[in-house]
């Protein structure tokens, strides 16, 4: 850091060509930014410095969610990756570039970037909610069930995995499950007014099972 000073101080004082400065504050930059990078790697303290760059990080991602709400993949995803190389651990990040490629209909990488986000924070029943819907998308019912399971165990009213969890038995073809799991959901989400529409559906499944179940039950056994 004592040669990078000195760097800085003969620009400073401007005894250096113009184009020399230029090449030499473009090394400076690339080798504060590895300093930055090498600490919000390694489990120490951290210092200001490095907690600006993880505002940096921030920023990025806030931009970035905003660029995937309004649908333009490609400017969140480079928003993701900016804020990804301040703070290659900003599980919001993960998250966010996760779903962006799973969209994109690059399932895989999207979904180990999405676990990786999980595993940075395992108590979050979000993204395990975000994870047994995007296994849905992906036509994985098990996983898509384990983590929906998941996110009821982190937080039992869980909308979104009481949700998953309905689709992931029907998806699966246990209609005895799916029943119980659409009356769970409709318990807790009834009166929801962002759920109406959902919560219509799931009475219609409802019906549609009880019959089905019925019809099955009330015939006679076989001779």
């Amino acid at each position: 850091m004592g040669a990078l000073a000195a760097l800085l101080g003969w620009i400073a004082h401007g005894d250096a060509p113009r184009y020399r400065q230029a090449v030499v504050v473009t090394v400076v930059s690339i080798a504060c930014f590895a300093v930055v990078r090498g600490a919000l790697s390694r489990d120490v303290e951290r210092s200001p410095f490095v907690d600006r760059f993880r505002c940096v990080a921030r920023l990025e991602r806030i931009a970035a969610e905003r660029a995937l709400e309004l649908g333009q993949s490609e400017s969140a995803q480079t928003r993701f990756r900016a804020a990804l190389d301040c703070d290659p651990e900003d599980v919001g990040s993960l998250r966010g570039l996760g779903i962006a490629l799973v969209r994109e209909g690059k399932v895989d990488r999207g979904l180990a970037m999405v676990e990786k986000a999980a595993a940075l924070a395992p108590r979050s029943a979000r993204l395990a909610g975000d994870l047994s819907g995007l296994y849905l998308t992906a036509r994985r019912p098990d996983e898509a069930l384990m983590w929906s399971e998941r996110a009821l165990a982190l937080e039992p009213r869980d909308l979104v995995g009481l949700f998953n969890r309905a689709n992931a038995h029907a998806m699966r073809g246990d209609a005895a499950s799916e029943l119980d799991a659409w009356g769970a959901y409709v318990a807790r989400a009834d009166r929801r007014f962002d759920h109406v529409q959902d919560v219509r559906a799931a009475r219609k499944r409802i019906r549609e099972l009880e019959r089905g179940l019925g019809a099955t039950t009330s015939e006679p056994p076989a001779r």
